[in-house]
């Protein structure tokens, strides 16, 4: 039987739909402390050096405790990655819901990268919005052209106005949604007032 430890490192020779399963807490419950520890030091050598989302989750899935530690410096320094940044300051807030995380998110719904753009907008929290996370989720809604980063920052939007298919009524949700994916950026615009007029946002640095 392979051991916990062997499948982990097995998983970096894995190519197609598995390896973009990604690590998961499965790799990493059944080891023992010493396999973990080794696991973690093979996923900092690779974090240290700028990192990749796997890299970093699979590191907070390793020992989070330490990876928030270790990853704070190389984020605030700007050592990582842009999606390797996403994903810190995503496992960072998770954890520690420092509201100054928000700031990576909102940075980075302009990136030239439409993935990086798209998991920006999906992993901001909604549970902190800042002007300049709506600010910059307002602006993929009005100029984003790929379709899955647009949705991800659209359903962000109205999240982070308290909006959700369960929230509001059905009628309501959808005319709302429409308006954001609307052609016309007056539509879009009206719709932010709308939302602006009968959802306000609570911003954390208000």
């Amino acid at each position: 039987m392979t051991s916990p430890y062997q499948r982990f490192i097995d998983f970096f020779e894995l190519r197609g739909t598995e390896r973009l399963d990604g690590l998961d807490a499965s790799y990493f419950e059944p080891m023992t402390l010493d396999e973990r520890r080794r696991a973690y030091d093979l996923l900092w050598a690779k974090v240290e050096k700028g990192g990749t989302d796997e890299s970093v989750n699979g590191l907070f899935l390793a020992d989070e405790e330490r990876a928030v530690a270790d990853v704070t410096p190389l984020l605030e320094g700007g050592r990582l990655r842009p999606q390797a940044e996403v994903l810190a300051a995503w496992n960072i807030y998770r954890l520690t819901k420092d509201a100054a995380m928000v700031a990576y998110f909102a940075r980075r719904l302009s990136d030239p990268s439409a993935e990086v753009r798209g998991n920006a907008a999906y992993y901001a929290p909604a549970a902190a919005p800042t002007q300049s996370l709506i600010k910059g989720l307002q602006g993929m809604v009005l100029t984003e052209t790929e379709r899955l980063p647009l949705i991800h920052a659209l359903n962000k939007l109205l999240e982070c106005h308290g909006v959700t298919e369960t929230s509001i009524d059905k009628t309501t949700y959808i005319k709302l949604y429409r308006g954001l994916r609307a052609d016309a950026a007056a539509t879009k615009t009206a719709t932010f007032d709308l939302l602006n007029m009968r959802y306000p946002i609570a911003f954390v640095d208000n």
